[in-house]
């Protein structure tokens, strides 16, 4: 029920995923996964916060490589690179706030910054509160009729920073769209 899906001021959206190989139906590895991914926007007058939260499982360790988890770049771990970290087991959470700046015709201006806290996991075994990352990053953006454009700057507690130049919508970067 997200009023846009660029800049949202209310609604909110999910997506629950299960994907199930078997070599026994051709699949070239047997393995299993679970992913949900949901947004929740809500605004007061200019202002609007949008939460974020990813997580996958990979039962049994088993995914292969190309299967696995990414993230890196804006609104998804901020100052890294796009998927930098890849893994088969994942958290992400986000919180977006930003405000609109003016209303033309054609395009909506808007500042504002990310809070993040994620990571990915090889194993089961690996997954822990205490190595969770965090990053954070303030943008400009635009709603235009060629979709949004951004320019943010990031940066990770690992010391990392990163400027990024985005046409097209980072928040939704995933397999599963």
């Amino acid at each position: 029920s997200l009023d846009s899906l660029w800049f949202p001021t209310k609604g909110r959206s999910a997506v629950v995923s299960y994907t199930w190989a078997d070599r026994s139906i051709g699949a070239s590895t047997d393995f299993d996964q679970a992913f949900s991914r949901g947004s929740f926007a809500f605004s007061r007058g200019r202002n609007t916060a949008l939460l974020n939260y990813e997580l996958g499982y990979s039962f049994d360790d088993a995914a292969p490589v190309e299967r696995t988890y990414r993230l890196g770049g804006f609104s998804r771990l901020s100052g890294l690179v796009p998927n930098q970290l890849f893994g088969r087991h994942l958290a992400m959470f986000s919180l977006a706030g930003y405000r609109q700046l003016a209303d033309y015709q054609l395009v909506t201006l808007y500042s504002g910054f990310t809070l993040e806290a994620g990571n990915v996991w090889e194993t089961i075994d690996d997954i822990g509160i205490d190595d969770l990352q965090y990053a954070a990053s303030v943008f400009f953006g635009a709603d235009t009729p060629i979709g949004p454009v951004y320019l943010a700057l990031g940066h990770i507690d690992s010391g990392d920073t990163a400027l990024y130049f985005y046409v097209g919508n980072p928040f939704r970067v995933s397999r599963f769209d």
